[in-house]
C-alpha cells in the first residue's frame, strides 16, 4: 500500500482501482480455462513453465523501472550495487516475526487439513497442532509489540500502529475474511462441478467464469462511484452484504447430476460482493496509512468531504 499511495496521485486512485480491475478480469478469465485446459491436454509442469519465465521478466522491470531509493527517493543518496549487497539490510529483516507467523499459519491449516480428511477433532495430533499454533500468536504479537515500540533494528511483518489504528485494523479484517471467502469459492465452485455434476477440469473452469467475471465488475462498480464522492465505509456495509446473501443461496443450490442453471445468479451475487469489498479496500487503505513524507493523513473516511480532503 505505501508504492499504491506514493506512485499514483490521491485524484487517480478510482482509474487505478478500475486498471487493476480490468487486469483482474483477464486473469480470473484465462486462468480458470488455462488450468483446465493444462489439466486436461498436457503435464501439470506447465503451470511452472508458464508462470517463472512471466515472474522473471517481472522482476527484471521491476529493477530497471522503479525509481532509486523508494519509497525515499529524492531524500536519501542511492546507495551503490557494492553497498546495497551487505549484510546491513537483512539486518532489518523481521525473521523471528516471519517463522513465528508461517510457523502458526501452518500448524494451523495442518490441524484443520487433518479433519477434512477424516481425522477426529478430538485426535492427539490435531489438538497438539492447535494448541502449539494457539501459543505461537500470541509470542508473534508480543515480539511485533516489542521491535515496533522499542525501536529494534528490524522492520516488524506487522507494525504495531496498524493494531492501534481502528480504520486499519479493520481493512486489515476486512481483507482477511473478504480473502478466505474469495479463496474457497475459487477452489470449491469448480470442484463441486466436478464432483457432484460430473463436469471436466475445463468445463469446471467455464462454470466459475460468472463469478470470476463479477469480481473485477464490482471492483469497477466501486471505481465509478467513489469519484463521484460516495463515502466507500457505504460500500463496504453493501459488499459485506452481498457476500452473506451469495453465500447463504449458493448452500441451498440442490443436488444432483443436472447443473442447476440457477446457481450462476448466485455465484455473480457472490462475486458483486468479493470484488466491491476488495475494490473499497484498496481504494481506503491509502488514506489510512501514514505517507513517509506525510503528506496526507484522513482519520474520518465516513465523510465524502473528509475522505476527498488529502
Amino acid at each position: 500500500m505505501v508504492i499504491f499511495f506514493e506512485m499514483v496521485p490521491s485524484s487517480k486512485y478510482p482509474a487505478y482501482t478500475a486498471l487493476v480491475a480490468a487486469l483482474f478480469t483477464v486473469s480470473l478469465l484465462l486462468g480458470p480455462l488455462m488450468g483446465g485446459l493444462i489439466n486436461v491436454h498436457t503435464t501439470w509442469r506447465w503451470v511452472f513453465l508458464l508462470n517463472v519465465p512471466a515472474g522473471f521478466v517481472a522482476m527484471v522491470l521491476l529493477l530497471f523501472t522503479l525509481p532509486s531509493g523508494f519509497p525515499n527517493q529524492g531524500q536519501v543518496q542511492p546507495e551503490s550495487w557494492s553497498r546495497a549487497f551487505t549484510s546491513k539490510p537483512l539486518r532489518r529483516v523481521d525473521l523471528l516475526g516471519a517463522c513465528l507467523m508461517l510457523t502458526a499459519s501452518t500448524l494451523l491449516v495442518a490441524a484443520l487439513q487433518q479433519t477434512v480428511d477424516g481425522t477426529a477433532w478430538s485426535s492427539a495430533s490435531v489438538i497438539a497442532l492447535i494448541v502449539l499454533s494457539g501459543l505461537l500468536w500470541p509470542v508473534f504479537l508480543i515480539w511485533e509489540w516489542l521491535i515496533t515500540t522499542k525501536n529494534f533494528t528490524q522492520e516488524p511483518v506487522l507494525p504495531w500502529r496498524f493494531v492501534a489504528n481502528r480504520i486499519v485494523l479493520g481493512l486489515i479484517l476486512n481483507t482477511f475474511f473478504v480473502g478466505v471467502l474469495f479463496t474457497v469459492c475459487m477452489i470449491q465452485i469448480p470442484l463441486r462441478f466436478q464432483t457432484a455434476n460430473g463436469a471436466s477440469p475445463l468445463w469446471a473452469g467455464i462454470h466459475l467464469l460468472p463469478f470470476a467475471l463479477a469480481c473485477p465488475t464490482g471492483s469497477i462498480i466501486v471505481a465509478a462511484l467513489t469519484k463521484r464522492k460516495l463515502p466507500p465505509i457505504f460500500l463496504l456495509f453493501v459488499g459485506a452484504a452481498l457476500q452473506i446473501v451469495g453465500i447463504a443461496l449458493m448452500s441451498t443450490v440442490p443436488t444432483g447430476e443436472a447443473v442447476w442453471t440457477g446457481q450462476y445468479s448466485y455465484e455473480v451475487i457472490t462475486g458483486l460482493g468479493v470484488g466491491i469489498n476488495i475494490g473499497s479496500t484498496s481504494i481506503v487503505a491509502p488514506f489510512c496509512i501514514d505517507s513517509p513524507s506525510d503528506l496526507c493523513k484522513c482519520s474520518e473516511l465516513s465523510a465524502a468531504s473528509s475522505f476527498y480532503q488529502c
